[in-house]
């Protein structure tokens, strides 16, 4: 059992707990040990946890293990965890601008209930022995500062479930600390005790010869950190979150070892099953948009958990290793061209100036012919008369003309419209034999284009990264996309440019570790 006490205002809170582990033995309750932590900090958060020592320490290490605090995640993971329904409380207190606190209890399947304190502050119990813990709270409080009225109040109700310890976590005037302040406790352990009345229990620093105690074996040490019980020997972790660490002993009927990191996060790195063990690849080759970076790698099938995976990825310029020798000038030939081009003309005008034309002729013969009716008459001067008969005159026209032209300069202005098209045609070029020489030595391309990374399976592939000219290094955590990978099978590695003209090298390390079967 434990005993929680709060102190909540608007911007400040205090949590305090006792550190005494007790439990019932032979039908008593008794002191088991004096140091259990019960109230912690994680983040800005307070957190206290209260009830079965083996959910509580597994409530804790769920909590450390999370990057920030998510209630409904604790709501989900403490209905999964208490299978047994038994009875356990877990207080929080989130430090922000404004101070909340969240109770979360098994007696309301554990929906997280809201404290925010506007005005004034707030006291309140929780665990075991409440209404007795209040009042000596609430009385020592107006007789002295906080952190002392919490000491008094646990000093006065120090009994076998309460006790050991007093650990008080805070967040006060912008400061968020912890302090221990001990009780002087002076209530018996069952891990420092021995006496007639619990003669089934032995506790020593060395043992020799022989020891027969049947069934209800059981040793262990005052941090609860070693103990033997009837199935085998268990060792723990001394840290805040008390995992297993190792475990020899008999389960199923079957001889079992287990050997689990220090990391608290339950990994398996030993048993009579397998072993953990780390691999890696390395590679590095240059690449452009038509051919990729890749390079394959194999997973065995003996590999039972991933614990964890990084990808690590350096991008480089593209690198050659010769060049090409200037050129030298080379005669070409080139053929005639066939096909007809179509033009269309218009706004045709011309203009000449200074123009002289001269010529001349002449005639050859001329006459005429008729007869005349009546005899001339007439009167007076001119008064002559005469009346011919129809006649007629001819003329026979012989000549020619000379004709001599001269033109000062001139001009014609032709205006072209449309377009000329030339039907389908082509020209042969004929190239002679030459040589180009190479020029040895290490050539790097000035810029580098956008590129993806990619962890590829029978699934598919992963993209995991994009890197550029200011993004050239990147530690990338591939592990959900490493679980995705099937075992037994081969996979790839691969890096690309998105650009069609794209130059770049690259080079990547990637290392995967987990649990493998030795078989």
């Amino acid at each position: 059992m434990s005993s929680c006490l709060v102190l909540q205002q608007n911007k400040n809170i205090f949590i305090a707990s006792d550190t005494a582990i007790s439990s019932t033995v032979s039908g008593k309750r008794i002191r088991v040990s004096n140091s259990g932590e019960k109230v912690f900090i994680k983040n800005n958060n307070i957190i206290f946890c209260s009830g079965n020592v083996k959910l509580a320490n597994k409530c804790k290490s769920f909590i450390m293990g999370m990057e920030e605090l998510d209630m409904a995640k604790l709501h989900s993971f403490l209905l999964e965890t208490n299978s047994q329904h038994t009875m356990f409380e877990v207080f929080i207190g989130v430090v922000g601008d404004t101070i909340k606190s969240y109770q979360l209890s098994s007696y309301n399947s554990f929906e997280p209930i809201e404290r925010v304190v506007e005005r004034n502050t707030e006291i309140f119990a929780l665990g075991f022995n409440t209404k007795s813990m209040l009042q000596s709270f609430e009385n020592n409080l107006s007789k002295t500062n906080v952190l002392e009225a919490f000491r008094k109040s646990y000093v006065e109700n120090i009994c076998n479930e309460v006790g050991g310890n007093v650990d008080i976590c805070y967040f006060y005037n912008g400061e968020l600390q912890k302090v221990r302040y001990d009780l002087n406790d002076e209530t018996e352990c069952l891990l420092d005790r021995f006496n007639e009345e619990y003669l089934h229990y032995i506790m020593a620093e060395q043992l020799i010869g022989k020891v027969i105690l049947g069934e209800q074996l059981f040793i262990g040490n005052g941090d609860n950190t070693f103990k033997i019980l009837p199935e085998g020997l268990y060792v723990y972790d001394q840290s805040s979150s008390h995992e297993l660490r190792v475990f020899l002993g008999i389960q199923n009927g079957k001889a079992k070892l287990e050997l689990y990191s220090s990391s608290g996060d339950k990994s398996l790195v030993l048993s009579e099953e397998g072993i953990y063990n780390c691999y890696q690849i390395s590679e590095r080759d240059s690449f452009d948009f038509y051919k990729p970076f890749e390079t394959s790698f194999f997973i065995p099938g003996t590999l039972k958990e991933t614990f964890e995976a990084k990808l690590i990825v350096n991008l480089d310029n593209f690198r050659a290793y010769s060049k090409s020798a200037n050129s030298t000038k080379i005669n070409l030939t080139t053929t005639e061209g066939t096909g007809d081009i179509d033009v269309s003309l218009s706004g045709v005008s011309s203009t000449a100036v200074g123009a002289t034309v001269t010529g001349g002729g002449t005639a050859v013969a001329w006459g005429h012919g008729g007869k005349m009716t009546s005899a001339p008459y007439g009167g007076g001067e001119g008064g002559s008369n005469i009346h011919l008969e129809t006649h007629t005159h001819w003329v026979e026209l012989l000549h020619n003309h000379a004709v001599s032209l001269s033109m000062n300069s001139h001009s014609h202005a032709i205006n072209l419209t449309g377009k000329a098209k030339a039907d389908t045609h082509k020209h042969s070029i004929i190239m002679p034999e030459h040589d180009h020489e190479l020029i040895y030595g290490i050539y790097e391309n000035g810029a580098l284009p956008e590129c993806e990374v990619y962890l590829g399976g029978s699934t598919g592939a992963h993209k995991v990264a994009t890197l550029n000219d200011s993004k050239r290094f990147a530690i990338v955590d591939v592990k959900k996309q490493f679980e995705m990978l099937g075992t037994n099978q081969v996979h790839k590695v691969i890096i690309k440019t998105t650009n069609p003209k794209g130059l770049a090298r690259a080079s990547f390390t990637l290392f995967w570790g987990g649990f493998y079967n030795y078989y």
